[in-house]
């Protein structure tokens, strides 16, 4: 018996057609979405948290003093 030879295109091209193409912002948000109830909204609360932190600090100056934090 021969084995059927048919194209590999013909094989790949099989169940993608029904699935509707995304645009990358699509895309983008569905991971997202995914991603965001994965994690259960943590990385949602940690951005509002860095970024009200953040906008806490005071601005850095000619007088600013940067300590350097050695770890061994």
């Amino acid at each position: 018996m021969v084995p059927s030879q048919t194209p590999a295109s013909t094989i790949c091209s099989v169940g993608m057609s029904s699935t509707p193409k995304l645009t990358p912002t699509e895309h983008f948000n569905k991971v997202a979405e995914k991603y965001e109830a994965t994690t259960g909204g943590a990385t949602r609360e940690l951005a509002h948290h860095a970024i009200s932190s953040i906008a806490a600090l005071e601005p850095l100056t000619s007088e600013s003093k940067i300590h350097e934090f050695i770890t061994d």
